[in-house]
């Protein structure tokens, strides 16, 4: 009897997003938000926001594509574009190889950058992160267990069987 294989758990977004969160705050050492505060937060600190499409592939996988926005705040005697050129390139230097999310590692396809604010004083960098995951499949299925196959060829008729059992569900 063979192993069926089994696919891995399907990738969670908040096992990404907390990811992201850890590289950002080992990095600059500031606080990470994921868009729950609105005001009274300390900065420097990065909010971080996810804008997810999702296209199947075939029967059992999908393509997910996130774009992961990280928003930083600087000090206000920060507020300059050397600062925000510095930033930016750290970021990319961290998520231009890619990033390990819970088992997965995730390659960054793109990484931009834009200001934003009354006073273009708000720094945003886009992330794009594409990966495969399974559309997990309900362990209800039945799957064939024995198939009996006649070939016919040039020696003429031959029955052959083949049989294939699946391993009993944990």
């Amino acid at each position: 009897m063979s192993k069926r294989y089994r696919h891995p758990a399907q990738l969670q977004q908040s096992d990404i997003i907390r990811a992201v969160a850890a590289l950002l705050k080992a990095k600059f050492g500031c606080k990470v938000y994921a868009d729950e505060v609105l005001e009274g937060f300390k900065k420097p600190c990065f909010f971080i926001k996810f804008i997810t499409t999702t296209r199947r592939q075939t029967k059992y996988t999908f393509k997910r594509t996130i774009s992961a926005i990280l928003t930083y705040f600087p000090k206000d005697e920060q507020r300059n574009e050397i600062h925000y050129l510095d930033i930016f390139e750290q970021i990319h230097g961290l998520f231009v190889e890619g990033f390990r999310a819970a088992d997965r590692y995730l390659h960054v396809g793109r990484i931009s950058d834009s200001r934003v604010g009354d006073d273009a004083d708000i720094l945003q960098v886009t992330l794009s992160i594409s990966y495969l995951d399974y559309i997990q499949r309900p362990h209800s299925e039945h799957y064939m267990e024995d198939v009996k196959l006649k070939f016919e060829n040039v020696h003429g008729p031959r029955d052959v069987e083949v049989i294939a059992r699946e391993e009993d569900e944990e």
